[in-house]
């Protein structure tokens, strides 16, 4: 009897949708759920209320038997039966801040059960698991992992400090970027028009070198502003790597962070050997399956390991009928539902 796949991601994902459609026709059992919504019914029904989903667990555990189920929407899912987990989201739904005490112990215990629900799926095949993606999903650990690793890094310096950074952007002769260092957006409902904080990766410059003081109220990333000839886009999906370059620098908007563009030229790209085996041999330590990695590509051809994004987007750098990373990624996937 074959296995059947689980797939932890937000409901609008078309990557996650991607990957369900393809292990369905393949013949494969797939389940899909996102566990960030929340997933008792309501109290009471209300026909203007959001819809949301009604769900259920059960697990047992005794000396001589283990058994665990989780019924979701539509779907009855025997998690004794699952054999991999595509993983893109394992965040939890939380109450409000000014929910009753009584609505935070509702969904901290929520939490608490598919946290564990899901974390004793230990013998199933994970691409990523999450508790693994945690120790490593932080620029400054994939950083210095890099170098040990032999892949070349761009200077860099974290700090709140002043006197720090500004030496620090003195010191560098082709200029210096200022990156964020951690990797969310944060969104305010509670404006009158919804917000979006995060930023770009962009330059430092005269103006910004007149405000440098404000870096004390938080750690700041600077890097080396490294001449790029084109971004280079590693897709790393176990041992085979799928590389696209990304011609930022055709656009102005684009040369500092090829992100403020969403239609620049992507090509194939022949990514080296020798780099290649650093980087795969990088995410083998890690224990990370799939990664979507950033280098920049010098004029002079040299890669250089910016950031590996563990749950990065492909479906973007694949045009027309021929999708090779999804390909890969289901065929790593199916095999372990044998």
């Amino acid at each position: 009897m074959s296995r059947s796949l689980l797939i932890l991601a937000m409901d609008h994902d078309i990557h996650a949708d991607a990957v369900h459609d393809l292990v369905q026709r393949q013949g494969h059992q797939s389940y899909r759920l996102d566990p960030e919504v929340l997933w008792t019914p309501p109290e009471e029904f209300d026909p203007d209320a959001e819809w949301l989903p009604s769900g259920s667990m059960s697990w047992a555990l005794s000396q001589d038997a283990h058994l665990s189920s989780l019924r979701w929407r539509e779907q009855n899912i025997d998690l004794m039966n699952v054999g991999a987990v595509f993983c893109r989201n394992f965040q939890f739904a939380k109450a409000h801040d000014r929910a009753p005490i009584e609505k935070q112990l509702q969904y901290s215990e929520m939490r608490a059960g598919l946290y564990g629900l899901f974390r004793t799926l230990s013998n199933c095949f994970w691409m990523n698991d999450p508790s693994l993606e945690e120790g490593i999903d932080n620029k400054m650990v994939q950083s210095i992992d890099a170098r040990y690793a032999g892949l070349k890094v761009p200077k860099t310096l974290v700090t709140n400090d002043e006197s720090s950074a500004r030496k620090f952007i003195e010191s560098c002769d082709g200029g210096a970027i200022i990156k964020q260092l951690s990797a969310i957006g944060l969104v305010d409902e509670n404006s009158e028009e919804t917000e979006t904080f995060g930023f770009f990766t962009s330059s430092v410059t005269k103006e910004a070198m007149e405000h440098l003081d404000e870096v004390k109220h938080a750690p700041c990333l600077f890097q080396e502003d490294i001449p790029k000839k084109a971004d280079i886009r590693a897709t790393v999906v176990g041992d085979r790597i799928f590389a696209h370059a990304i011609d930022s620098q055709s656009r102005e908007a684009s040369k500092t962070d090829f992100r403020r563009e969403i239609d620049l030229p992507i090509s194939n790209f022949e990514f080296p050997d020798e780099t290649g085996s650093r980087l795969i041999k990088l995410l083998k330590e890690w224990g990370i399956i799939f990664a979507a990695c950033d280098f920049v590509l010098t004029p002079d051809d040299e890669l250089i390991f910016l950031e590996a994004n563990v749950t990065g987007n492909w479906l973007w750098m694949e045009n027309g009928d021929s999708h090779p990373i999804l390909d890969e990624v289901v065929r790593l996937l199916s095999f372990k539902l044998r």
